[in-house]
């Protein structure tokens, strides 16, 4: 599939995106930047004075076999503009949620060092006293046997293409699916 990478600069700030149909993406953002969408990078454009064609150029067209792959390239334009107004990213690896994740979680407990010490003090409390997380509730025999009835019945209205509501679903004359739903 064939992908455009674009960026709209407004003033020093840059914004990175990348789409498959890049006529219909500027009509987009400019309706957006024209309407009131509440997003930085078309605050930035209202704030400039308004949409104008020449804040958006195309980059790069690629061709990609999946999402993923235009991702890891866009995600890649965005670092060398130093794309400040992309408010989210679009591809990280598991790598790299994992290590923004704990960064996230270190300047949480940093800003909020008294909830930490409440926390560590409850936590330390429960051990004391052998505070052990409640095990699932067991079924019974009556439980189980009514979940694979209601089960088979699902499966049989799903299969003639029964849509389960509020109301009783009838399969065949006098056979309700669940009337308890």
């Amino acid at each position: 599939m064939l992908y455009t990478v674009y960026k709209i600069q407004v003033g020093d700030d840059v914004y990175v995106g990348s789409t498959q149909n890049y006529m219909k993406r500027v009509q987009h953002h400019k309706f957006y930047a024209t309407n009131g969408k509440d997003r930085a990078v078309y605050n930035a454009i209202r704030a400039a004075g308004g949409w104008n064609i020449k804040y958006i150029e195309k980059i790069e067209e690629l061709e990609c076999e999946n999402r993923t792959q235009v991702e890891q390239r866009e995600e890649y334009w965005k670092n060398q503009y130093n794309a400040a107004l992309n408010m989210k990213l679009c591809h990280r690896s598991n790598e790299e949620y994992r290590r923004q994740k704990r960064e996230s979680a270190k300047r949480w407990r940093e800003a909020n060092p008294d909830k930490v010490k409440q926390n560590n003090i409850i936590h330390s409390e429960r051990r004391k006293n052998g505070y052990v997380a409640q095990p699932r509730k067991e079924r019974t025999d009556a439980e189980r046997e009514y979940m694979r009835e209601y089960m088979r019945k699902y499966n049989a209205a799903k299969k003639s293409r029964a849509i389960i509501n509020e109301n009783p679903i009838i399969i065949e004359e006098g056979e309700e699916i669940c009337s308890d739903i």
